[in-house]
């Protein structure tokens, strides 16, 4: 059944992620909203998220105060769970609901935010000098 170019811009207006894809004529989303810099601060976001949770089992003895692993493991999870809903965002937002779509579009400056926010917390409260003094001195010991 054709569609009229009328009905095709009330689908267009209605559907905001499936409508740009149906207006512009493509279905990849990779081009049309990821660049360089896009796919690189994902890497990097999981790719340190990771870091910091792989850090918490590999690193023996721990330097840091207890609460920085449980601080870790979240920081590591928000970020992770970030990148996870940036990969289904970009790939497969058009065949999302709406609703679906904006839910997983809010809850990324959400997660953002509570993984600086933890990083902020372990930096401006002096554990991250304590902790590096520690390892040091631990590393200096035969």
């Amino acid at each position: 059944m054709p569609c009229s170019e009328p009905g095709r811009r009330a689908l267009v207006a209605t559907h905001a992620p499936a409508g740009r894809v149906a207006e512009l004529g493509s279905l990849d989303l990779f081009a049309l909203h990821t660049s360089a810099f896009s796919l690189a601060r994902l890497a990097v976001i999981v790719f340190g998220a990771t870091l910091f949770v792989l850090s918490t089992f590999f690193t023996r003895p721990w330097p840091f105060a207890s609460w920085v692993k449980v601080a870790f493991w979240m920081l590591g999870l928000s970020g992770i769970a970030w990148g996870a809903i940036r990969i289904v965002l970009l790939s497969h937002g058009q065949s999302l609901s709406r609703r679906s779509y904006h839910f997983l579009d809010t809850q990324q400056p959400f997660l953002l935010g509570v993984a600086f926010g933890i990083l902020a917390l372990f930096l401006i409260s002096g554990e991250a000098y304590r902790g590096t003094q520690r390892w040091r001195e631990l590393k200096k010991k035969p």
